[in-house]
């Protein structure tokens, strides 16, 4: 049962370009003053390496924004989701 007084004339795109750019800021700001705890210290290593503010001991790692930006870039735009079943795989990304 659809939700009354809502009309998705694009099914897949649940958020304007304006919602999406908020969320990617508030995500960039969040990693970058908060940060997240990682408790494994090899990998805590490993994000200092690569550019990020590591305090190894309350475990807490920010991620500067051209940190993730940097990784991101590297994302490719699309990949397959495969299946046991070939037939059933999924291109997901691009258009």
């Amino acid at each position: 049962m659809p939700l009354k007084g809502f009309i998705c004339e694009k099914p897949l795109e649940f958020l304007s370009p304006e919602k999406i750019e908020r969320i990617n800021e508030g995500s960039l700001e969040l990693l970058a003053e908060a940060g997240m705890t990682i408790a494994h210290q090899g990998c805590r290593k490993i994000l200092a390496s690569g550019g990020c503010e590591v305090d190894h001991e309350t475990e807490r790692v920010r991620f500067p924004r051209d940190v993730v930006t940097a990784a991101i870039a590297q994302c490719p735009s699309s990949f397959p989701l495969r299946s046991r079943n070939t037939d059933l795989t999924l291109e997901l990304g691009g258009q």
